[in-house]
C-alpha cells in the first residue's frame, strides 16, 4: 500500500514583529524542495510538459507486460527520473498525475496477477517454481538457508 506524505507541514518562525506586543507569525507552506515544486505546478511560467495520454497508454502497457518502471519509461523516450516525479505528483494529489499513478498501480498489480497465474498453472510440473515461490513468500521457513542448516 502507498502512502501519501504530507503536502504540507507547518513551519515555525519567530519574525521580527513591529511591536513588542505582538504575536510571531506563523508560516504555512511547503517545506522540502519537492513540495516547493508540487506547490508551484500552477505557476504561468513552465514549459509544456511532454506527459500526454499517448505516453500514458503506452508506458502503462509495458508495465502490464511486466516490464520494470525504469525499463518501461526509457523505452517509451521518457527519463526515469521524470517517470518518478509524475509519480510523486500524483501521490501529491496533482490532476493529470494522480491518472497516472492510479493507472500505473493498476497495471503492476494486473501483470503479477498474470505472472502469478503461469507460475500456479507450471508448478504440477516443474516442483522448484513452487519452492521458489514459497522462498519468497515465507523466507523464515522456506528460504535456502534453512534447507541447508536442516540437512
Amino acid at each position: 500500500m502507498i502512502t501519501q506524505p504530507a503536502a504540507f507541514t507547518v513551519r515555525l518562525t519567530v519574525a521580527p514583529s513591529p511591536s513588542p506586543a505582538a504575536p510571531p507569525r506563523f508560516q504555512v507552506g511547503p517545506v522540502t524542495r519537492a513540495q516547493r515544486r508540487i506547490a508551484r505546478l500552477g505557476g504561468r511560467r513552465r514549459r509544456p510538459t511532454r506527459y500526454t495520454p499517448a505516453w500514458q497508454a503506452a508506458f502503462v502497457g509495458l508495465l502490464r507486460d511486466g516490464n520494470f518502471r525504469s525499463t518501461a519509461s526509457r523505452a517509451t523516450g521518457i527519463g526515469v527520473r521524470t517517470t518518478r516525479w509524475w509519480l510523486q505528483c500524483g501521490r501529491a494529489g496533482v490532476p493529470p498525475f494522480q491518472d497516472l499513478l492510479v493507472a500505473v498501480e493498476t497495471a503492476e498489480a494486473e501483470a503479477e496477477w498474470q505472472m502469478m497465474g503461469y507460475i500456479t498453472t507450471q508448478m504440477p510440473t516443474r516442483p522448484g517454481l513452487a519452492l521458489a515461490l514459497l522462498a519468497s513468500r515465507f523466507p523464515e521457513r522456506f528460504s535456502p538457508r534453512v534447507f541447508r542448516g536442516s540437512t
